[in-house]
């Protein structure tokens, strides 16, 4: 019953979501039936009527006047924060700069690496936003402020701009270079972040490493779209790329580094067989291809995604494999 009513939930959802929360297609498998997709998603071809639209110089009136979300203005925080006066701030602004320190206090350790960083950022803020659902609904009702930092660190709501800006103020407050892409996803704009490690560039979206439904308190943070190439983020995601330094290392990949790598099919079993034994309900793996998740004579359920090179599932875990 559980997982029935989060299927017919998810397709509920599904079918209003645009780009601004991605929601990988659910596959149920319980060994009977023939494969009958392959997991592929939206090509990322370029859109060259809306390339314009996907500019990042679109910020402020601007951004309102191409009937863009504006980026959220974390200077006067940002200077706050390094100078130690907050005599400038208004009320707010001294809200966020509070609710990011204190993030940072609860994430960060002296000793990490700035790639350990860029995914402690990631995990905090998709174990503590939630994906404001309002605006996927015909209404658009959107909760206040969840389009930046304000609003994920007072309501837990955020939307892709809310992600991002949030996701960007850690980095600017950790010293980690990195910048907001504006872009499309599913004929919807879209936003994300780049972050540059030891002079590469790598994507992350905690947006959509985030999806609905989320109503799970104990659901932990995935990383589908943690530190990926161009060539991934490619498959679902549109944005100018003269605008933006390309991402062409794939040696950071989350999924590949952190043992969730599954080579064969044996190996994919293994892992979830694994994370069930650990208590665990959930598990998330990449593969170099989808017929390494799919298990005859057994029940199971999982979300694929086509990311080019490689696939990646997440897997709701109940009985053995």
């Amino acid at each position: 019953m559980r997982i029935l009513s989060f299927i017919l939930c998810a397709a509920m959802i599904l079918s209003l979501a645009g780009c601004a929360n991605n929601s990988p297609e659910e596959v149920v498998f319980t060994g009977d039936e023939n494969v009958g997709t392959d997991g592929e998603n939206i090509p990322g071809e370029t859109d060259d009527e809306n390339t314009d639209e996907q500019s990042p110089a679109k910020d402020g009136e601007d951004a309102k006047e191409a009937g863009l979300t504006p980026i959220y203005d974390s200077s006067a925080v940002l200077e706050a924060y390094r100078s130690g006066d907050e005599s400038a701030l208004d009320e707010k602004q001294k809200t966020v700069l509070d609710a990011a320190k204190k993030a940072i206090e609860e994430f960060s350790r002296p000793d990490m690496s700035e790639e350990n960083l860029v995914i402690a950022a990631h995990d905090w803020l998709t174990t503590h936003c939630t994906y404001d659902t309002g605006m996927l609904g015909l209404l658009k009702d959107q909760t206040p402020d969840s389009e930046n930092p304000y609003g994920v660190f007072t309501e837990g709501m955020g939307i892709c701009m809310g992600y991002t800006t949030t996701f960007q103020l850690f980095m600017d407050m950790l010293g980690i270079e990195s910048m907001i892409v504006r872009g499309e996803a599913y004929d919807e704009e879209h936003a994300w972040n780049l972050v540059n490690l030891d002079g590469q560039w790598y994507h992350v979206d905690c947006t959509w490493d985030d999806f609905v439904p989320d109503d799970d308190p104990n659901r932990p943070a995935f990383h589908l779209y943690v530190l990926v190439p161009d060539s991934a983020m490619e498959m679902q995601h549109i944005w100018k790329h003269e605008d933006y330094p390309a991402a062409t290392a794939e040696d950071r990949i989350f999924l590949k580094t952190h043992g969730k790598y599954a080579q064969t099919q044996a190996d994919c079993i293994y892992a979830l067989n694994s994370a069930i034994d650990m208590g665990q309900d959930y598990a998330e793996l990449m593969s170099d291809t989808m017929d390494n998740f799919v298990f005859n004579g057994t029940g199971v359920t999982y979300w694929p995604t086509d990311l080019g090179k490689y696939y990646v599932a997440v897997f709701w875990l109940s009985d053995a494999v």
